[in-house]
């Protein structure tokens, strides 16, 4: 770590805290803080959005089996179409248990990206204010306006 001209130490990404970094403490708070924000936030939402896409991609397909089979069944018994619908409502139900589930499980986590995204935000627009006339405002603008694209999808 090599340390710029105005004696604070070097962070992974260029900061400023409302506290001196100079003491060991609130460096490496800072450094946590950034090496966290940096992987934690991106890597987080990634993942999330990911298997909650991967998902609800299955479920939507299950819904749509369903629906294909209720379009194009045809029984030539009643006994048959009886069993024909039993076996497609029973599908249709199963699909509906598993969005609950899904809704019920990733809730917390889903709220969770959303509060650790807003917390992040909160603290990127600090550090945009605190470097408004200087040129690394260029990097915030774009960390930030990352940050927003992964927390609106």
């Amino acid at each position: 770590m090599s340390a710029p001209s105005s004696g604070q130490p070097e962070l992974p990404f260029p900061s400023e805290f409302p506290w001196d970094n100079r003491i060991a403490r609130n460096y490496l708070a800072s450094y946590v803080w950034n090496a966290s924000a940096g992987v934690g936030v991106i890597l987080f939402a990634v993942s999330m959005d990911t298997v909650f896409c991967s998902l609800t991609c299955n479920l939507c397909a299950l819904f749509e089996i369903a629906q294909s089979q209720m379009k194009r069944f045809r029984g030539v018994t009643l006994s048959e179409t009886q069993t024909n619908l039993r076996n497609i409502l029973i599908l249709y139900q199963k699909s509906l248990e598993m969005s609950l589930t899904l809704n019920r499980l990733l809730r917390p986590l889903i709220n969770m990206q959303f509060l650790l995204a807003s917390l992040h935000l909160c603290v990127l627009s600090y550090q945009l204010s605190e470097k408004l006339a200087n040129l690394e405002v260029l990097h915030y603008a774009a960390f930030t306006s990352s940050v927003l694209t992964l927390s609106v999808r």
